[in-house]
């Protein structure tokens, strides 16, 4: 049986998606980043916070604008990406690059996950 592609739907589907993409970047990403000193990129910084924007670009766009989604989920959301940003950036040293990206990655795909529920 198939449903119309409503704009609630549109959103779920855009929703997984984007996870499916972010599984991919999981994957490839230790790849990608061994490969960039060999074309001339050494120093990979600032590609953190490259990809901390686009992360977070995407979480307002699909979890903050909506107005369906409670408050609880869009705390979540930002609390995640606000991590994301922060191991991106390393304000603290180095040594919290690692749990608080990922930290923030589990708390944004736990936003995205629960927002697909409510659709």
């Amino acid at each position: 049986m198939s449903e119309a592609l409503t704009p609630r739907r549109s959103g779920a589907v855009l929703g997984a998606g984007l996870s499916v993409m972010c599984l991919l970047h999981c994957l490839t990403a230790p790849v990608l980043v061994s490969v960039l000193p060999l074309v001339g990129l050494a120093t990979t910084e600032w590609l953190h916070g490259v990809f901390a924007l686009v992360a977070a670009a995407f979480a307002y766009g699909s979890i903050l604008r909506r107005p369906d989604i409670a408050t609880a989920i869009k705390t979540v959301a930002v609390f995640g990406v606000s991590l994301l940003v922060f191991g991106a950036t390393e304000l603290m040293g180095h040594g919290w690059t690692v749990g608080s990206t990922v930290l923030g990655s589990l708390l944004l795909i736990s936003a995205h996950v629960a927002s697909l529920r409510r659709v």
